[in-house]
């Protein structure tokens, strides 16, 4: 079987396609299990920021005034890193594991050659253990 990476015109051998399945299977996982880590990260920002400002809703008069608050910008900074950020690496994640989806269905298929992005040819050569394509 040979792989060949886009837009490069590299090619490179591969024992077989049920190896090259279980290596994009592995690297789809592992990608699906960041995710899953990611999108746990954002909800507990979201419960702490709606703990945060449910404490804050029940003090005083008083105590709301001596207690500092964060600014609105530093709350928008906050939910840029902890919210928007994971959100387009989710996405961008998601988008790789359909190429990667897409492969397995052209393997499944019986395909000869395979073409396969740049960054998913780095990622099956470090499962393969090689160093480099070229």
């Amino acid at each position: 079987m040979i792989v060949s990476v886009e837009g490069t015109g590299q090619q490179y051998e591969v024992v077989n396609a049920e190896e090259l399945a279980n290596y994009l299977c592995e690297i789809k996982a592992k990608r699906l299990s960041y995710i899953a880590e990611l999108h746990g990260r954002i909800e507990r920002y979201e419960k702490r920021r709606a703990q945060q400002q449910a404490a804050y809703h029940k003090m005083s008069s008083i105590r709301k005034l001596f207690s500092g608050k964060a600014p609105d910008h530093h709350l928008a900074v906050e939910y840029m890193v902890y919210v928007r950020q994971p959100m387009q690496e989710i996405a961008q994640l998601t988008g790789g594991n359909n190429v990667i989806e897409e492969i397995l269905v052209v393997l499944s298929g019986g395909a000869d050659t395979v073409c396969v992005p740049v960054w998913l040819s780095q990622e099956i050569l470090n499962r393969m253990g090689r160093e480099r394509l070229w």
